[in-house]
């Protein structure tokens, strides 16, 4: 028996070197599995991080989209009021220099206006339904040279008739007080 008393002991040696063995596989596999199991909850929390940061970076990115459209539509706004204020000036000045333009104008009641005629062929004898004489017509001609002389622009129409200077007769202006 003392050969199957050595076997006996190896196979107890042979068992205890397995049994270490698979101690050390099995301590060397849990702690692998603790590792992963670390790394695992590691990217769980760091994808959770990460996706709070995205659901943050679209909420800013809706906020500023939606700031953007505000922007622009008080920029729009603000460019239509632009535009009807500078109408508004280019009205003004319009009107100011159509009323500058007829400043010295004067319109005879009774008398049809025709932008084609002038005071010598709207006036050529008097008529006297409408009480309009000679010396009346006349007066309109001296008035403009009066006008003229004393520093102004002179009858530039007359009852939106163009009178040019050179169908003007020539009078002395004749102060009236």
């Amino acid at each position: 028996m003392p050969m199957s008393e050595d076997i006996r002991i190896a196979l107890e040696v042979q068992q205890k070197a397995y049994r270490d063995l698979i101690d050390v596989v099995r301590s060397t596999f849990n702690d692998r599995i603790k590792q992963l199991e670390t790394n695992h909850n590691e990217l769980t929390a760091s994808l959770q991080f990460t996706q709070r940061e995205v659901d943050d970076l679209k909420k800013t990115s809706t906020e500023k989209d939606e700031e953007i459209n505000r922007m622009k539509k008080e920029i729009a706004e603000l460019k239509n009021r632009m535009y009807e204020e500078e109408m508004e000036v280019i009205k003004k000045k319009l009107n100011y220099q159509e009323d500058y333009s007829r400043r010295n104008n004067i319109r005879i009641d009774g008398l049809e206006e025709d932008p084609n005629s002038r005071l010598a062929t709207a006036l050529p004898a008097p008529a006297p339904a409408a009480g309009i004489s000679a010396p009346s017509a006349s007066a309109v001609v001296t008035l403009g040279e009066y006008l003229t002389a004393a520093g102004g622009s002179g009858v530039g129409a007359v009852g939106g008739h163009g009178l040019e200077r050179e169908e003007r007769p020539r009078r002395a202006a004749a102060k009236k007080k």
